[in-house]
């Protein structure tokens, strides 16, 4: 029996594919204000300050979230040709790359530009709002990148969940010299790769004359 969760990934996923990519940049927002409330364990702050930090965090994640989608919904066009019945083999291949390489390309191609730009500001307003100092800016910086780092490790793993589902539709329809053609290119990078060895297990299941 399936676990209710991947029903409810699968279920969503053939209605909309990308709409659980969505899902999972608006979960950032949750990660966010969580890690607020954290902060404020720990620092005392009036609640006015606090709700100030909480809206300017929030504001700098939707700016964000739209470079984020902005950048995978451009990576996902071969998979949206595919839904919309470009069944081709070059088509559902295309589709089937796109799916397989996407979240280890996301975060190759993903901007830079947000960790200068907008949290390392973030993390000087919120030492200077609430008089923090030099010190509590380096200790900041650290907690939070490292914060940062989780996130992605768990977005990473999140984009493969939500691709999951689609790439076995795409799978089911690909052209029979797929496997051949990606053996073939072993075989051109690696002497004695994946392919000789594909033949030469395939040889000694060979039944003799």
């Amino acid at each position: 029996m399936r676990d209710p969760v991947d029903r409810l990934v699968r279920a969503i996923a053939r209605r909309n594919s990308f709409a659980l990519m969505w899902v999972q940049f608006g979960g950032a927002h949750l990660v966010l204000l969580g890690g607020m409330v954290l902060f404020r364990l720990f620092v005392a702050m009036p609640t006015s300050q606090f709700w100030l930090l909480v809206g300017v965090s929030q504001v700098l994640c939707v700016i964000d979230n739209i470079a984020g989608i902005t950048l995978t919904r451009r990576m996902w066009r071969p998979v949206t040709a595919w839904e919309h019945g470009d069944h081709s083999p070059q088509a559902t291949v295309a589709a089937w790359q796109a799916l397989w390489n996407l979240p280890l390309h996301y975060f190759r191609r993903a901007p830079r530009l947000p960790l200068l730009f907008s949290y390392l500001p973030f993390i000087a307003f919120a030492v200077w709002r609430l008089h923090l100092g030099l010190r509590g800016f380096l200790i900041l910086a650290l907690v939070g990148t490292t914060v940062i780092c989780c996130a992605v490790v768990v977005r990473y793993f999140l984009m493969e969940i939500v691709c999951r589902p689609v790439i076995e539709r795409v799978a089911a329809e690909l052209p029979d010299d797929f496997e051949q053609g990606r053996l073939a290119a072993a075989d051109a990078a690696v002497p004695g790769g994946a392919g000789d060895q594909h033949r030469h297990r395939a040889g000694r299941r060979r039944p003799l004359q």
